[in-house]
């Protein structure tokens, strides 16, 4: 006998590391969108903080290597700091703008450093309730979205590097299309005459 026409098809299943694969990148991304949610967050509120007059001490130039899988770059990083009074004490302050983790346009630091000279009066805005806590330029800038577009760029690549791999682990001969009437009607559990 002929084989039945009606007899659906066997369903492959999708081979355990290609399912385990978008884990990692899924994790990963919620965490750094996560992080970067909160660095916004911190923006946000920095921008109602009580504001004191305090002057710049000092500044630096920092470069740091930033090392990726297979690369590896300079970045650069204004390090400004100051020194106010908040609540009767004197308090020291170092952080130029929420979500400024250095760049590799040396340019845009030098403007940084240019912007706070040693010995110029700036307003400073600190956390009333640690003082300690404080920032020169608050409120939330572009560069503070980045770290979340980044978390969500690897949570989308978790799905996609899924994909590739089901799609890689698929055995040479399997040449059925997904726009396959066919294959379609396999996949569904419909018979296909």
């Amino acid at each position: 006998m002929k084989g039945d026409q009606n007899a659906q098809a066997p369903k492959r299943a999708i081979p355990l590391p290609a399912r385990l694969v978008a884990w990692p990148f899924i994790i990963a991304g919620c965490v750094v969108v996560l992080l970067g949610l909160l660095n916004v967050l911190a923006a946000l509120t920095g921008a109602s903080w009580p504001v004191a007059e305090g002057t710049i001490t000092s500044w630096e130039l920092g470069k740091y290597r930033s090392a990726g899988p297979g690369s590896s770059s300079t970045l650069c990083r204004a390090k400004v700091r100051c020194q106010f009074t908040a609540n009767g004490k004197s308090h020291k302050g170092g952080r130029v703008a929420f979500g400024d983790h250095g760049s590799n346009n040396v340019a845009r630091a030098r403007d940084i450093v240019i912007k706070y000279p040693v010995g110029a009066k700036v307003s400073v805005s600190y956390n009333s309730a640690a003082p300690g806590k404080s920032v020169l330029a608050p409120g939330i800038k572009v560069q503070d979205l980045n770290v979340p577009a980044l978390g969500m760029l690897l949570t989308l690549a978790g799905p996609c590097a899924s994909t590739c791999a089901r799609a890689l682990s698929k055995p040479p001969g399997d040449v059925r299309k997904p726009w396959d009437s066919t294959h379609r009607a396999e996949h569904y559990g419909l018979s296909s005459r």
